[in-house]
């Protein structure tokens, strides 16, 4: 069965705290929170959400700060430090996602993005500090605002100038970041942020829609070019970001990026869309396989590129990367389409 579009992120919100879950399988079940539980904002550029409140280490305190300095936290991140993470973090928000906070622990929350699918609607929840996160809504104006999708890798927002030029670099926003428009003027575009400020964006970095349903249909092409930007882009687990992607955070992030929302992970990304035979494959298909000792567990995703290639986030010690198929043909188990 093939993916469809969500409905707006306020619409979907409220009908997932009145809805009956319907949970993923697996021990990581996702379902709906108890009732009373509030709607936040992620009010950090990138906020990376731990299987445990207390999960962190010290040279992981950097993700932690609000605002979150998360280049300093990865450069300091060798191999084995990444390695460790595994299992260890869920997911990431982007700055201005909504979330639903489940219940507190000291100074942690625990929540569930709403825009990272599972069958539920919500996804896999995970801790944060709460610091990270603000709590007022959007006005209903900004709530039916033009929206800004950061398409670059990474781009600034800046404070506003004199004379309706850019101040001072704010923060470092992400690919697929989302904020409302307020004004465009040419070579900048000024946008709300979470906690209500007004910030101006480079236009060249930027896709302005009318709301999240206008985001046109992709093409394959679109989709593999917004993929490769991120070459060269160290590998994370958990990671949904330009600075730094898993295998399916990377395909989830760049088709959510032109408004088509798959499942987090690999194996339930294998579910959707429709089958493709690998002889059939065009570009922007998803590609499937299982790299352990278990054949029937997928546990691997990358995109098609075409010429017989695919594009990977492939593990801890690599980073995203183009490579024949055939390098992983004892592993492939299955394609999948979503256009």
């Amino acid at each position: 069965m093939r993916e469809v579009r969500p409905p707006s992120a306020h619409t979907a919100i409220l009908a997932l705290l009145v809805a009956l879950a319907v949970t993923e399988p697996g021990p990581a079940a996702a379902e709906l929170p108890p009732q009373g539980s509030r709607v936040a904002y992620v009010d950090v550029n990138v906020a990376t959400l731990w299987a445990r409140p207390d999960g962190a280490r010290a040279l992981d305190q950097p993700s932690l700060r609000a605002p979150a300095a998360i280049r300093p936290w990865l450069a300091g991140l060798d191999t084995s430090a990444r390695r460790w993470l595994v299992g260890r973090l869920v997911t990431q928000a982007l700055y201005g996602q909504p979330l639903v906070v489940r219940r507190k622990l000291g100074s942690w929350v625990e929540v569930s993005l709403t825009h990272q699918a599972t069958r539920s609607g919500l996804s896999y929840p995970g801790w944060l500090p709460e610091r990270q996160l603000t709590y007022s809504a959007p006005s209903p104006d900004l709530q039916a605002a033009p929206l800004a999708l950061v398409s670059a890798s990474t781009a600034w927002l800046h404070d506003l100038g004199g004379a309706g030029q850019a101040g001072g670099r704010f923060l470092e926003l992400s690919f697929n970041t989302r904020l409302p428009v307020v004004a465009a003027d040419g070579e900048w575009t000024t946008v709300i942020t979470p906690d209500g400020a007004r910030k101006l964006i480079a236009s060249s970095t930027i896709r302005v829609y009318s709301s999240g349903d206008a985001i046109p249909r992709p093409t394959g092409r679109q989709l593999v070019d917004a993929a490769k930007q991120f070459l060269g882009v160290r590998y994370l687990w958990a990671g949904t970001s330009g600075f730094g992607f898993d295998c399916s955070g990377l395909t989830a992030t760049v088709y959510d990026a032109f408004g088509l929302v798959l499942s987090r992970t690999s194996a339930l990304q294998a579910r959707g869309g429709s089958w493709v035979s690998r002889t059939g494959l065009v570009p922007g298909d998803l590609v499937f396989f299982a790299t352990g000792s278990d054949r029937a567990r997928i546990d691997h995703v990358a995109m098609y590129v075409g010429g017989g290639r695919i594009i990977e986030s492939p593990n801890s010690a690599g980073s995203v990367r183009v490579i024949p198929l055939a390098a992983r043909s004892s592993e492939y188990v299955t394609a999948r389409r979503y256009l």
